[in-house]
Order: C-alpha cells, then sequence, then structure tokens
C-alpha cells in the first residue's frame, strides 16, 4: 500500500474542494493510504476526517493575487519556505511516497518532494489571468519540479502548454457526484419561470453581468425569477453589498433572491427551470454545469473556458456572449420556451457526459497517471 500527500489550497465545498473528494474516493479504493493537509480549518473537513488516513493543517503559502506585491511575495516566501520544511519532516515521518497538490497556488509540497527526490503531482484546476510573470514563473518551476501535470480541460491546458511541457500535461475531467442520479424533468406547469446561477459571489464569475442579463429579460418577460447561490468570501462583503444595491436601485428586489451557500445542491438545480453562468473571465471547468446537465436541467453559459467543452460548443446547451446582455436576453427568453432544443441539448449531454465526465472514466484516468508516474 502506497502513501500519498494531498495538499489542497482551500477549505470549501466548491469545484477543487470536490474534485478532491473524488480523488480521495479514487486513491482509498484502489490500496492508496491517503494523507492530506489543508491551510485552515473548514467546512470540507467533515467530508474529509472519515475517508482520509490522516489529516493536518499548516500555513501553506498558498499564493492569491493579493499577495503579488514587494510586500505579499515576502509573506508567500517565508510561509512556502516553512511549510516546506515542514512538509520534509511530514514526507519523512510518514514514508510518503508521493505528493499530489490540487492546485497551482501551493509550491512547497513540490518543493519538499524535490528536495526528497519522490515523485510528485500537480492538479491544476485555475486558468490564471492578469499577470504574466506569475504564469512564466509558474510555468518554470512546474516543468522542471514536477513529474506530472494533470489538468481539468482543454482550456486549462492551452493554458499552461505556453508556459511549461505540453508532454507533460494529461487531461482528466471531472464527474458529477450525482451521475447516477438521473432525474426527468417534471412536467407541472408553473406560472414563474425559476433561472438559477450557482457560484461563488466573486466579480470573475460576472454576477453583475447576470444581474444586466436578467433584467433585459424581465423586459421581455415579467414570468421570470432569479436565484443567486453561493456565499462570498471574508473580504468581499462590499462586493454582495454592491450586487444588492443595483438589484435596488433597478426597483427588481421581488425578481431577485439570494440564497447563499448550499450544502445539498442538488435541491437547488431541480427546484430551477434553467442554469445561468455568466463567468466573464475563463472558468475551468465549473462542475455546476456537469451537475445540471447531470440531473436533467438546461444550461445556458458565457462561451469561456472550460464550459465551451462541458455544453460540447454548444451541443449541450446555449452559449452567449460576454458583452451584449441585451442580446443574451433574447436568446435566454427564446430558448426558455423551446422545450424541444431542451431536450435535444439533454439527449445530448446524457450521451457526452457518460463518455467524457464519468466516475469510471476519472478514477482509470488518475490511477493510471499515477502508475505511470510511480513506475517512470
Amino acid at each position: 500500500m502506497k502513501n500519498i500527500l494531498i495538499l489542497h489550497g482551500s477549505n470549501d465545498l466548491y469545484g477543487a474542494s470536490k474534485v478532491l473528494l473524488n480523488v480521495v474516493d479514487c486513491l482509498n479504493a484502489n490500496q492508496y493510504k491517503v494523507h492530506v493537509i489543508l491551510p485552515f480549518k473548514g467546512s470540507l473537513d467533515n467530508k474529509l476526517i472519515d475517508i482520509v488516513h490522516k489529516l493536518h493543517y499548516f500555513k501553506l503559502g498558498v499564493f492569491r493575487k493579493k499577495y503579488l506585491n514587494f510586500f505579499g511575495l515576502i509573506n508567500r516566501g517565508y510561509n512556502i519556505l516553512k511549510s516546506t520544511v515542514q512538509i520534509i519532516k511530514y514526507i519523512k515521518n510518514n514514508e510518503i511516497d508521493i505528493v499530489y497538490s490540487n492546485t497551482s497556488v501551493i509550491w512547497s509540497g513540490i518543493l519538499a518532494s524535490y528536495i526528497l527526490n519522490i515523485k510528485s503531482v500537480v492538479h491544476i484546476h485555475e486558468i490564471p489571468y492578469g499577470n504574466n510573470l506569475y504564469n512564466i514563473v509558474s510555468g518554470f518551476f512546474f516543468k522542471h519540479f514536477v513529474d506530472s501535470i494533470i489538468v481539468v480541460s482543454k482550456k486549462v491546458r492551452e493554458h499552461w502548454a505556453k508556459y511549461c511541457d505540453f508532454n507533460k500535461i494529461k487531461i482528466i475531467y471531472n464527474y458529477s457526484e450525482f451521475e447516477n442520479e438521473y432525474s426527468q424533468k417534471s412536467g407541472k406547469i408553473k406560472s414563474e419561470y425559476i433561472i438559477s446561477n450557482i457560484s461563488r459571489i466573486v466579480p470573475q464569475k460576472g454576477i453583475e453581468y447576470f444581474i444586466e442579463i436578467s433584467k433585459e429579460m424581465l423586459r421581455l418577460d415579467n414570468k421570470f425569477k432569479f436565484n443567486i447561490i453561493g456565499d462570498t468570501l471574508t473580504n468581499s462583503n462590499n462586493y454582495l453589498e454592491k450586487l444588492k444595491k443595483i438589484i435596488k436601485n433597478y426597483d427588481l428586489e421581488n425578481k431577485f433572491f439570494f440564497k447563499g451557500f448550499k450544502r445539498n445542491i442538488k435541491v437547488q438545480i431541480l427546484e430551477s427551470d434553467l442554469i445561468l453562468q455568466t463567468s466573464v473571465f475563463p472558468d475551468s471547468l465549473p462542475t455546476v454545469l456537469i451537475d445540471s446537465l447531470t440531473l436533467n436541467k438546461p444550461v445556458v453559459s458565457t462561451d469561456l473556458g472550460g464550459c465551451t467543452e462541458i455544453l460540447n460548443y454548444g451541443k449541450n446547451g446555449i452559449l452567449i456572449p460576454t458583452k451584449n446582455a441585451s442580446a443574451c436576453a433574447k436568446i435566454i427568453n427564446q430558448y426558455s420556451s423551446d422545450k424541444n432544443l431542451q431536450e435535444k441539448h439533454l439527449k445530448n449531454a446524457k450521451i457526452y457526459l457518460s463518455q467524457n465526465f464519468s466516475k469510471i472514466e476519472f478514477n482509470k484516468r488518475v490511477l493510471d497517471e499515477l502508475n505511470r508516474v510511480n513506475n517512470g
């Protein structure tokens, strides 16, 4: 039985954390003893505590945009070096065979494994934007210090291939936790039509754009109601208040509902008539789109990042531009009434997801890559 150490950069129940749980599930079923180190305590703990061999917390020097300045880099450098020393001790004390960094923004595990000459894998969920120097330095680091780079979509590979070795990069699509729970659409006729956005409430997720599109849709038909499902970061409460103020200024408070973060996202998806994701920066592979299609709900998304791959470039749902709210409103309004096109997309999606975004395929590819690294 091999010991594998997984490092993760957050402690929540959003996309990358769900992938972590899927990886742990796969490893547990295939003779691995799983150790996990997180940067702090949080909501992910309850999911992990009973399924991993050991769970610890180190200050890992996780990279965030706010640290990309002189004093921030000094702070990160100190924490990276300190946690590297801690991880070296942990690897030795627990006879770790392979280090698995479940993000591109933790370097200490990669450094520790390089120093000790053991195998290292990085699983990249991010498409960083706005700082090319960070991409260059990160790419150089991954190219020379890791044995394998797993990415979650073609778009993520396309981004990182510019900065590191293309031959090291392996695409492994995630899957939905609901893949065996395919739901039939309700035939019940409702007077209102609920459209939901499910994501972290941060600017890059395009919640303002969601509101602008929704406002234009209500000009076309008053039947729509809009749910915004997710929470914000602790230092981003001003952004949430800004969104609420925009809605109030439009006098649409009776049409928009902030639901907060929901652990049982299946209920929120099934209560919706359509899922609308409006990221204005490339999103690597939003699992909510996979979940929604798996649960037989039509999806509309901006045409960026891994969203295009999940929707198979428009065969599994509608792709919309990022800078034309009025045009998007017309497209979505028409789609909301086009049951034939919705059914066609959902039928396509069921086949497509089973072929590309399944648990069986995910587990096979993860194990194949780990075996290749171990035997390389």
